[in-house]
């Protein structure tokens, strides 16, 4: 494709990046992630809920690498379609506050602001994306899957209510 054949259906680049990043906004494989999660968090399964959270960011940074760097750009640059990349990030932070908040009354998960522990929990999987995917860091290599199996084992256990009965 030239580049004449591409500004014949957008304006200019602005317009083109606009077009880029709107389609990067409704993903249909985010429908089947968000079932996949409610399915897992429906039966409970909490290690579950998390392995699938987990492997859905990895998938989808490895899927599509330019996607973390394109809404950096966009969140900075103060791009008009950042609200809507920022809507998945939200419909994912409710989900995860809903579903923290749901275990910490059922006794499961420790007490504490769920705001916090949403923030802990998707902390492991976005650092790993950014240091592989945006920063591209030489430092010893911990492979997806490893990452994923031991990881989700570390935010389980960080979410788990003392099994004493005593506050972290």
């Amino acid at each position: 494709m030239t580049e004449a054949v591409i500004f014949q259906h957008f304006a200019d680049k602005s317009a083109l990046y606009a077009a880029i990043l709107e389609q990067k906004a409704t993903d249909p494989a985010d429908e089947r992630w968000f079932a996949a999660l409610e399915s897992a968090r429906k039966a409970g399964d909490d290690a579950a809920t998390l392995r699938v959270l987990f492997t859905g960011i990895l998938q989808q940074h490895r899927d599509d690498p330019a996607h973390m760097r394109l809404m950096t750009y966009a969140s900075l640059e103060g791009h008009p379609i950042a609200p809507r990349l920022l809507a998945r990030g939200r419909r994912l932070y409710d989900f995860l506050e809903h579903w923290i908040t749901e275990r910490q009354r059922s006794g499961r998960f420790r007490a504490g602001a769920p705001a916090l522990l949403v923030r802990a929990t998707l902390a492991l999987p976005i650092y790993y994306v950014l240091q592989r995917q945006l920063f591209k860091t030489p430092w010893p290599s911990v492979e997806p899957q490893h990452f994923i199996d031991e990881g989700v084992g570390l935010a389980l256990a960080s979410l788990l209510a003392p099994s004493n009965g005593a506050e972290l």
